[in-house]
């Protein structure tokens, strides 16, 4: 039996990076691994063949590559065996990290919960949330948008797919989130990676974030358990689902799938949301041609559902934002079997790395690529596009089963946000992206704010 990833025969077709001996391209991973990938495709092109020790890795970043990997040929390939072992101590077995026929099930039977026909429903409790955040962060005037957008998701997450109140619990969360990233990418890059169960000190700092988050998804499904009932919330659906035999979720099952929505449904538009401001800030003519949407359409009054179809304009930005700093900024695979990938063989077990990141920066798919331009996405344009050259949630039977949660959210928390506030950003030098599982500014974005009536000029 092959590992996933060790030697094994890639075309010599595909070229190589230059690394150094036995370590290979490691410190250059550690040193800034999401510009590398860039580098690389640029040098090489793609795919393109690195190595982490005695790992090989395939890395494109080719819309058609990864289209073949994802929605052509998702039978020959898996998630990857190093997320799973090392993520399933946090995500178990849920929708990110579960495999093959398992995952098609889990997602038979959460999928109605995060289906469009409910969103309706969500949006109305998703504005509740912004219109406290908006006014927490006018009373405080200097405020970290990432630490405020964690407060306000985990907010939105607790009452529309848990119908729980979690603002008093933002304050451990946060950190234990952080801390399990941390831990996480740790392990990724290391010579010799120790699955979790080893107690090396990051395996430890793991076990302590998990305790942490597994005490708070307990105790919501210790509380949902007391009532009966659909309650219009997502955890309602999960524990009334039933499998085409008349299954239902075990505690472990329901366990994974909470987490996997708590943690994807709260951290990652936090971080999407946060790097729009932050964008927004740092381009005015953007900024107030954004503003000046909502004023018109929405002006003095609450923003509604219904309102959202008339604000294109802030949907291109929060997709623009998600092409520059898309969460999941890297997605990997296992080979299940011998296979191809741009006709050439790949063979069982190594492992394939995307990078929709690197890919969102070349210029042959998108024109002056690390510029924020949101006119990319008017939809006569956006028509256009490649297939799969913009990839915020994947593609194929993998894709994000969230993804339209998370467009609404992001949409919603922009467009109040640009409604009540005046902010300025308190930093002149531009954010460095910090890649751990998602894609966060590194040491947030600290701004100022103030309130602001919608008929105030820009």
């Amino acid at each position: 039996m092959s590992l996933p990833g060790l030697p094994s025969f890639i075309s010599r077709a595909f070229p190589r990076t230059r690394g150094l001996p036995f370590i290979g391209n490691l410190l250059d991973m550690r040193k800034g691994r999401i510009d590398f990938y860039s580098r690389m495709a640029e040098e090489h092109g793609s795919p393109f063949v690195m190595r982490l020790g005695l790992v090989q890795l395939i890395v494109l970043t080719d819309p058609n590559q990864i289209h073949e990997v994802l929605v052509e040929r998702p039978a020959d390939y898996d998630k990857s065996v190093t997320l799973s072992l090392f993520a399933e101590p946090i995500l178990g077995k849920g929708l990110l990290t579960s495999e093959a026929s398992f995952h098609q099930r889990q997602k038979r039977m959460v999928g109605p919960a995060l289906s469009p026909k409910r969103l309706a429903g969500y949006a109305e409790t998703m504005i509740d949330c912004a219109e406290r955040s908006a006014a927490r962060m006018i009373a405080s005037q200097s405020v970290d948008f990432l630490e405020e957008l964690m407060r306000a998701t985990l907010e939105i997450v607790g009452r529309t797919l848990f119908d729980v109140d979690l603002t008093s619990d933002a304050s451990t969360v946060a950190p234990a989130i952080t801390e399990a990233m941390e831990a996480l990418t740790a392990q990724f890059y290391t010579l010799l990676p120790l699955p979790p169960p080893v107690p090396t000190s990051h395996n430890r700092r793991l076990a302590k974030a998990v305790k942490v988050l597994d005490n708070v998804v307990y105790r919501i499904l210790e509380e949902r358990r007391r009532s009966v009932g659909d309650r219009g919330d997502v955890l309602s659906i999960l524990l009334a689902a039933q499998d085409d035999d008349g299954s239902q979720m075990t505690d472990k099952q329901l366990r994974d799938e909470v987490m996997t929505m708590f943690l994807a449904g709260h951290e990652t538009t936090a971080n999407a949301v946060t790097w729009a401001l932050y964008l927004l800030g740092r381009n005015p003519a953007v900024f107030d041609k954004a503003r000046a949407e909502v004023d018109q359409v929405v002006g003095d009054r609450r923003l509604t559902f219904q309102d959202l179809k008339s604000l294109p304009y802030c949907l291109q930005v929060f997709k623009e934002t998600m092409r520059l700093y898309p969460p999941a900024h890297t997605l990997s695979r296992v080979a299940l079997r011998d296979t191809t990938i741009a006709a050439e063989r790949v063979s069982k077990g190594q492992i394939v790395v995307m990078s929709p990141y690197a890919m969102h920066r070349r210029t042959d798919y998108f024109a002056e690529p690390t510029r924020f331009l949101p006119d990319r996405f008017l939809p006569e344009r956006e028509a256009t596009q490649v297939k799969h050259a913009f990839l915020p949630f994947g593609a194929g039977p993998r894709v994000c089963v969230g993804n339209h949660f998370a467009m609404l959210e992001g949409q919603i928390l922009l467009a109040v946000y640009l409604q009540k506030l005046h902010f300025a950003l308190s930093r002149a030098e531009p954010a460095e992206a910090d890649p751990l599982i998602t894609l966060r500014p590194k040491n947030g974005v600290p701004a100022r704010v103030s309130a602001r009536r919608p008929s105030q000029p820009s």
